[in-house]
């Protein structure tokens, strides 16, 4: 067992500047935080009006063409029982 882990999930999406210039944009997303893990783990975010993923939901479902623009990276930081 995994104890009070810690985790972050960040959204990674192309970015061009009014100048031309391309970056890599990291946004966190905030995330429900397990107080235990085991073997696996499910992260959830949810997708609302304050979201940076709102503009992702298209008539109520997830637009596959939006999607394909994100990336997604997950850090987990946590301590064992031994």
């Amino acid at each position: 067992m995994i104890f009070h882990p810690s985790v972050c999930l960040t959204m990674l999406r192309q970015h061009r500047t009014k100048e031309g210039e391309s970056y890599v944009r990291m946004v966190e997303l905030p995330v429900e935080v397990p107080t235990v893990m085991g073997g696996s783990i499910t992260i959830t975010h949810q997708i609302d009006s304050a979201s940076p993923l709102a503009n992702a939901i298209v008539s109520g479902a997830v637009s596959p063409d939006v999607v394909e623009e994100y990336a997604f990276s997950v850090t987990i930081v946590a301590n064992d029982d031994i």
